[in-house]
């Protein structure tokens, strides 16, 4: 499903968390994988990539927008070993979310859709 505000909703919140300039971010969009971190963007390009040390005692908040991929998000972002704090703005398909889902123990909520005139507004 396209054109619910599921992508601005997450530039949105990336935009509020950076503000906030606490945390690392992982930002997951079109199959890029960003890292923002002290003043500075990095691309991951691969999986098993480490995650750097942050202050503070808050996990690392990573943002996912899969759009219309049914494959499950990169396991940086989601395992149950890392320290983030996933995101994951999705249709409501559960191929897309299932798997790292049950292994997170996540919460599932629901939003409405958007009118266009709400998302301009936005």
């Amino acid at each position: 499903m396209s054109s619910q505000g599921k992508s601005l909703w997450l530039f949105y919140a990336l935009e509020h968390f950076l503000n906030m300039n606490q945390n690392p971010v992982l930002f997951y969009y079109k199959s890029s994988l960003l890292l923002f971190y002290d003043n500075s963007v990095y691309e991951r390009t691969h999986e098993s990539a480490k995650l750097p040390f942050h202050r503070g005692h808050l996990a690392i908040i990573a943002l996912l927008d899969t759009d219309n991929q049914t494959d499950a998000p990169p396991s940086i972002c989601v395992d149950r070993d890392r320290d983030t704090f996933p995101i994951h703005a999705t249709s409501p398909n559960t191929s897309r979310y299932r798997f790292w889902s049950q292994r997170r123990s996540a919460t599932i909520i629901g939003m409405p859709l958007w009118s266009r005139d709400e998302l301009i507004q936005g």
